[in-house]
């Protein structure tokens, strides 16, 4: 590679006189695939963007670029993102021409044409052997993931049905371009994009990211409903859970996606698996949230645990009650023995003590009003309900549960003559 004097070739075409070109071809005859500081004259051509000076030097019989010019991103990839198909079509014809050069970004010709539109170039360049299809940027994105970026269906819909492209490509998050879609579903036409992306039967709907999250997960997580509606019309989809151990279904009702929640609930292959006893559970979630529609869908199906408990060891009725959601709380009180009212929580504590020491008279009464409610229960401190009602100063409360025929008559007294001490 030259470094001194400049070239009088390479001068004359980086001032685009081409009449001084030809006369120092014809006198000189200089190597016209010379390098001089990393360009050629060839080079210097494209990137002023001379159609002129490039149509010249490649009529010249001695054009024979080296790798070490045409390894050059600019080359190609200004070609492709001016749309300039000729000029594309010429330069592939060279055999040492690289067709997967990366630029400083790591961006190859055909990102480039996949950036600026040029669907023909596109083509042209994936219908080239040479060509990598599934080249990662700096980001680690291929084509595809480029494609699913820019919401571009022309080309989603080009590159999965190219036999060479990895539709199941991982960035360096470990998502595929149906991760992509799916986290990006608040953008425009969400569910063209996937469905562009699942005309291949080659896409993987249960594809697991670097955080074991599926794209049904993302998809719910970004509030795509359309996207997850859309994969969950496919027969084999994922329910499992996350590395957090957070199940799809969960995280879709603390989003309170209603109608998400149906459709997972009524798939042909819903099921939550045995580990789940380690995630977040959709009851627990639905109570702690308020939603009383999805805590009435959630009482409908028998898969569903309705006293597993949170990662706070409350129970689903325990937590309805900290949040004084009293509508969920009738719910659950109402389905029968199916749920445990004397579930034991943090400290012992039962819903009963919960709701006394909160003072929630409402609350308090519709406990009581259940027949397998226990009034004198015992936390870890040796205190009952009552106790935390009269410490508490819920004088309404205190009043029920002694009304209450089942606390027992020396509990009340012994608190009772506490209260007064």
């Amino acid at each position: 590679m030259q470094t001194g004097k400049q070239p009088a070739l390479w001068r004359a075409i980086a001032h685009g006189n081409l009449k001084m070109a030809a006369k120092v071809i014809t006198r000189s005859k200089p190597n016209i695939n010379a390098v001089y500081r990393g360009r050629t004259a060839l080079c210097v051509a494209i990137q002023r963007y001379d159609r002129t000076a490039v149509d010249f030097l490649l009529q010249q019989p001695t054009m024979n670029p080296g790798t070490s010019c045409l390894s050059d991103p600019d080359m190609l990839s200004f070609a492709a993102r001016k749309g300039d198909l000729g000029l594309v079509e010429r330069l592939l014809r060279f055999p040492a021409i690289d067709i997967n050069c990366q630029d400083y970004w790591g961006m190859i010709p055909a990102m480039h044409a996949l950036a600026s539109g040029e669907f023909y170039i596109l083509q042209l360049f994936l219908s080239d052997d040479r060509m990598d299809a599934n080249i990662t940027n700096d980001c680690g994105h291929t084509l595809l993931h480029l494609a699913v970026q820019k919401a571009d269906t022309v080309s989603i819909q080009i590159l999965v049905r190219h036999a060479r492209v990895d539709v199941n490509a991982r960035d360096s998050e470990g998502q595929t371009p149906l991760h992509l879609a799916a986290s990006q579903a608040r953008r425009h036409k969400p569910d063209r994009i996937a469905i562009s992306l699942l005309d291949s039967a080659r896409v993987d709907i249960n594809a697991r990211d670097t955080q074991g999250r599926t794209p049904l997960w993302r998809a719910i997580e970004s509030s795509g409903n359309d996207v997850a509606h859309i994969i969950l019309q496919k027969s084999n989809v994922d329910f499992s859970s996350d590395q957090n151990s957070m199940i799809p279904l969960a995280i879709a009702i603390r989003r309170g996606c209603e109608s998400i929640v149906k459709h997972m609930l009524r798939h042909p292959k819903f099921s939550i698996p045995d580990v789940h006893k380690a995630s977040i559970s959709p009851m627990w979630e639905a109570c702690r949230s308020g939603n009383a529609n999805i805590v009435t869908e959630l009482l409908r199906w028998n898969v569903i645990d309705v006293n597993q408990v949170g990662p706070t060891g409350t129970s689903p009725l325990q937590v309805a009650i900290v949040g004084q959601h009293v509508p969920i709380v009738r719910l659950l009180l109402g389905d029968g023995d199916r749920v445990a009212v004397n579930h034991l929580g943090p400290q012992q504590w039962s819903a009963l003590t919960f709701a006394a020491a909160a003072g929630h008279r409402e609350i308090v009464s519709l406990l009581l009003s259940h027949p397998h409610i226990d009034p004198n229960h015992i936390d870890d401190l040796g205190r009952r309900p009552l106790w935390w009602a009269i410490h508490g100063n819920h004088l309404e409360v205190m009043q029920l549960l002694c009304s209450d025929l089942r606390v027992q008559k020396s509990h009340k007294l012994r608190e009772l003559r506490n209260l007064q001490q």
